[in-house]
């Protein structure tokens, strides 16, 4: 998409399917490697920053608002069994025998293929504890990571071996 979009409308490129663009395919791909680079030593720990980003986000868009989704969808599916067939010109919620405010209607949700749904809520709860495990791992070394003696900086090429006083040792030897 860079290629397309920036080398060719940009500096004319030729199109990717001609064998003259191998050498601004490698130029691409040199660019992308430096770039990744930049990026990576200008923002300290950013392993750490990642992994707070992908509890935060990745996880419960994997593992707990999909099985959500399609739990409530079956219970709704399954809950309506009972309402009366809608026709134009009702009054909107007009048809349904109950509301999700009686205990009918929710036992009629569970009720059938209730096994299916109980590994679904099992799924849930077990993405949640997840979800709360990861966030917390993950702010804490972000946080002994930027509060360490000698820190992180930003392109620094210090090493991250630090003993107990603060010190970096005798990093020389090569044993």
């Amino acid at each position: 998409m860079v290629y397309r979009l920036l080398l060719r409308r940009f500096f004319k490129s030729p199109s990717v399917s001609s064998p003259k663009s191998a050498p601004w395919w490698a130029l691409t791909t040199v660019g992308y490697w430096v770039f990744a680079w930049v990026v990576g030593s200008a923002i300290p720990n950013i392993t750490a920053m990642s992994n707070v980003i992908a509890s935060a986000l990745v996880i419960p868009l994997t593992y707990i608002i999909p099985p959500a989704l399609l739990l409530g969808h079956w219970v709704q599916r399954d809950a309506m069994t009972a309402d009366h067939p809608w026709r134009p010109g009702m009054e909107p919620l007009s048809n349904r025998a109950d509301s999700f405010k009686a205990l009918a209607r929710w036992k009629r949700g569970f009720r059938p293929n209730w096994y299916f749904k109980l590994v679904l809520i099992i799924f849930i709860i077990a993405g949640l504890g997840f979800f709360i495990l990861g966030l917390i791992s993950s702010i804490t070394r972000v946080k002994d990571s930027f509060g360490a003696p000698g820190g992180t900086a930003s392109f620094s090429c210090q090493l991250p071996a630090v003993d107990e006083s603060g010190n970096y040792g005798n990093l020389t030897t090569f044993d």
